[in-house]
């Protein structure tokens, strides 16, 4: 098992097992893969200099997309609408060169020695944090969710799911205690 993210001298490093490193690469890249790539057909030539688009966007209708792009207005759909237009090419842009550093991050580092700055550290908290989200979302975690893994039995396939949103929260505050300590 991993031993998480420590301090140093040079910024930060974790140590992962062979298999949490193809576990990370595989979810990461599952997130790419929901997203796109982001090229389309028939590009507005002024939306691919400003990045914002000239015609609506849809709200995503698959969940683990909804969870990652929520609404930006809960009670008011023309202003979520409106934010989603202006914003959706940049947040997606945003997201995929997260997960692209922190493939190369996993990349660089066959034995599963990642080591990186503390500018690195933080996309690493916002890629962990957005497989957290993802996984939460298939396992459908609530607040007592906790509670949901002792009542589950081995063959609901929820239980994997919430092992691994466990191991993520873990992975999260590991990060985040190194980069605050």
């Amino acid at each position: 098992m991993a031993q998480g993210f420590s301090t140093t001298r040079k910024g930060l490093e974790a140590r992962f097992e062979r298999s949490e490193v193809v576990l990370l690469r595989e979810l990461i890249t599952d997130l790419l893969d929901r997203m796109g790539d982001g090229a389309t057909e028939h590009v507005d030539p002024l939306a691919a200099i400003t990045g914002i688009s000239t015609e609506p966007v849809a709200k995503p209708t698959d969940p683990i997309m909804a969870r990652l792009f929520p609404d930006a207005h809960v009670s008011d759909h023309e202003i979520a609408d409106e934010f989603r237009r202006l914003a959706d090419q940049d947040q997606k842009a945003g997201r995929r060169a997260a997960y692209t550093a922190v493939l190369e991050d996993l990349s660089n580092a066959p034995d599963g020695h990642v080591k990186i700055d503390r500018e690195r550290a933080e996309i690493w908290l916002r890629v962990v944090n957005d497989l957290r989200l993802s996984t939460g979302t298939v396992a459908d975690v609530t607040e007592d969710w906790d509670h949901d893994v002792s009542q589950l039995d081995d063959e609901d396939p929820r239980t994997m799911f919430l092992h691994l949103y466990d191991w993520l929260t873990w992975l999260q505050s590991r990060l985040l205690a190194a980069l605050t300590g």
